[in-house]
């Protein structure tokens, strides 16, 4: 199995980190809690099952994929990239994570949520006229983006959150027994800014 050069993956990663702690900045409002605008809570509360992506972590890219290829855009390239020799798959890989930075930044540029509840509503009217082949299509695709928002954000926020914030603080319960082991207690797990 081919896998992306560690080098060029923790590149990418670090090239990517602003745009997380943008969204982390953007979503967090007082007492350290991430806060998703309402229309965001609502598709979260509909796409539950994102969190099976994380049994395999490939499957979080393959989510991504196929938001933006489509199911048959990317059954095609799964193909002829399964034909490829195995240093054309790895080059291929390689390439892709060493993407010039300001083509991700473009590439990311280009997709943007709407803020207002005007440009929602604009969004709702787009989607409302397309045929019914064409919304369940984009109704897949957008369920497979939102499963790959959701893994990823949340994969990258525990990333960022040091084991020792996410612990039972005795300091902070009123239990003072509280341990670990028995689930009792305050859970701190807010970010130091």
């Amino acid at each position: 199995m081919v896998r992306p050069d560690k080098k060029l993956a923790e590149k990418s990663a670090i090239a990517l980190a602003p745009r997380y702690v943008s969204l982390l900045r953007d979503f967090q409002k007082g007492d350290g809690r991430i806060v998703f605008p309402a229309e965001v809570t609502a598709i979260h509360g509909n796409v539950g099952s994102y969190v099976k992506l994380y049994e395999d972590e490939r499957r979080i890219g393959i989510a991504l994929l196929l938001a933006i290829l489509g199911e048959k855009e990317f059954a095609h390239w799964q193909k002829e990239l399964e034909a490829a020799s195995e240093v054309e798959q790895q080059a291929w890989l390689d390439e892709v994570v060493s993407a010039n930075e300001a083509d991700v930044e473009s590439s990311l540029d280009k997709f943007c949520l709407p803020t207002t509840a005007q440009e929602w509503a604009a969004a709702n009217e787009l989607f409302d006229g397309l045929s019914d082949e064409e919304k369940n299509e984009e109704t897949r695709r957008a369920s497979f983006f939102w499963s790959f928002f959701f893994s990823s954000f949340f994969n990258f926020l525990s990333l960022m959150v040091p084991p020792c914030q996410n612990s039972c603080r005795l300091d902070r319960t009123k239990n003072v027994g509280a341990m670990k082991e028995e689930r009792i207690g305050t859970i701190r797990a807010g970010i130091q800014g």
